[in-house]
């Protein structure tokens, strides 16, 4: 999970990093900085939610064994919010 998010992070960094002009307008920069921050937020939250999905699953897990399933499902679920917030990012650095 970690290495997804610093992928991802690595990637739109990349991408704003080579944007950046002398030209630049205040929207352009005010994009990146949202996209950032959008992107920021959505892996701070997921981050969040993965311990606590972990924390609960392994629990859970000591007293009943059919729960390994609903456990890939939730995190995989949980791994869709970074995902839409690096889409989401990517939208407002390649507008």
């Amino acid at each position: 999970m970690g290495s997804t998010i610093f992928v991802y992070a690595l990637i739109l960094c990349t991408l704003i990093a080579n944007r950046i002009t002398l030209e630049m307008t205040v929207n352009e920069s005010m994009c990146h900085f949202g996209a950032g921050v959008m992107f920021g937020c959505s892996a701070y939250f997921s981050g969040m939610a993965f311990g606590e999905v972990c924390k609960r699953s392994y629990l859970t897990l000591e007293k009943r064994e059919g729960f390994y399933i609903i456990f890939i499902c939730t995190l995989s679920a949980v791994e869709l919010i970074t995902l839409f917030g690096f889409l989401i990012s990517l939208f407002l650095i390649l507008k």
